[in-house]
């Protein structure tokens, strides 16, 4: 079959994203084409650098190699799967879609994936949605929305995105301790009962702030605030261990792509981003690894643009396990809060556009 495969950068700006580690207002990705039979289907690569070993450069040396003949194998081996069980939600159908074609760079590796898949979908009269959910899988997923602690309309955009029915947010901490345990204060003040937090430092607190942080967070959970988990508190994960005294929940992120079986092994909580890790297969690899040793896993997103946010909301209803609320709330990455957003993306969860 005759077609067309081509890469294109694209310079994404946005309102700032601040954290302890990055301050942003956009950056660039890849978007890869491919005109195949009729259609035009786009991937996209938007690494963020500092996170992991990724680097746009290193995803467009990737993604220059891969070819039409390349997707056409990998998109016959979705194919197959789908015809043969109905979706591609496992591991085993991604196995063979990774020996086409080898790729270091994990958001080259997202690209090309979630290219194939979505060739595969329309091959299969489908969507993404379709391809990637399993029989038996949730219709929808509450989701979470990112929070900065410090800024200064931190509690009224608090308050908005409840009245909108968002139960669950993660706030983006590590820069001061003391003012992180005030802002949770104020916010567990002021919201209903339901309404649970997530504390994500971003590997910023020393150890004797995390003990600081999570000795208040016990505190603040017997006077009825909801922690769910804390995330990536301190820089080095063998410290964790002194750290379980406390009741909280621990979740793991950052450390994700240096092994799972080491990152996992002081975590609860395994924060799934397919940007970072590398795509669909990375995220069935490590659910298959979640399931056999008693974590669950949360789909997020590194900020990333339409395309892949898209491929990872789909993805979400075949690998999400956290009994709670996925990451992958409406966030600045995916443009103007003008522009019209996916009609399955609504404030506090997604829904799976085909739903009965």
């Amino acid at each position: 079959m005759t077609g067309r495969l081509w890469l294109e950068q694209v310079e994404r700006h946005h309102a700032p994203v601040v954290t302890s580690q990055l301050d942003i207002v956009g950056r660039p990705a890849l978007l890869m084409h491919i005109e195949l039979g009729g259609d035009h289907c786009v991937g996209e690569a938007s690494p963020l650098e500092g996170f992991g070993n990724d680097s746009l450069a290193h995803a467009r040396a990737d993604l220059e190699n891969a070819t039409i003949e390349q997707v056409e194998s990998a998109v016959s081996v979705l194919v197959q799967r789908f015809n043969e069980v109905g979706h591609c939600a496992a591991l085993r159908a991604w196995e063979g879609v990774e020996l086409v074609h080898a790729m270091g760079s994990p958001s080259a590796r997202y690209c090309f994936e979630m290219l194939c898949a979505r060739v595969a979908a329309r091959a299969c009269d489908t969507d993404l949605f379709g391809l990637l959910r399993a029989p038996g899988a949730a219709w929808q997923l509450s989701t979470s929305q990112v929070l900065d602690p410090l800024a200064p309309d931190f509690l009224a955009r608090l308050l908005g995105a409840c009245r909108q029915g968002v139960t669950t947010f993660k706030l983006k901490c590590g820069r001061n301790v003391r003012a992180d345990i005030e802002a949770l204060a104020q916010a567990s003040g002021v919201v209903q009962s339901n309404v649970r937090f997530r504390l994500d430092a971003n590997r910023a607190y020393c150890l004797e702030d995390a003990h600081v942080l999570l000795e208040r967070l016990s505190a603040e959970q017997r006077l009825g605030a909801q922690i769910d988990w804390c995330e990536d508190l301190t820089d080095d994960p063998q410290e964790w261990a002194s750290l379980e005294q406390y009741g909280v929940p621990l979740a793991v992120d950052e450390h994700l792509w240096r092994g799972v079986d080491v990152a996992a092994s002081y975590a609860q909580v395994l924060v799934a981003k397919p940007m970072a890790l590398g795509g669909m297969s990375r995220c069935y690899r490590l659910a298959d690894w979640a399931a056999s040793h008693q974590r669950v896993v949360c789909i997020s997103h590194l900020f990333d643009g339409p395309w892949a946010f898209e491929a990872t909301s789909a993805l979400a209803f075949s690998v999400h396990s956290a009994a709670g609320a996925a990451g992958l709330s409406d966030h600045v990455g995916l443009g103007p809060p003008g522009q019209p957003r996916f009609p399955w993306l609504f404030p506090d969860r997604i829904i799976v556009p085909f739903s009965p």
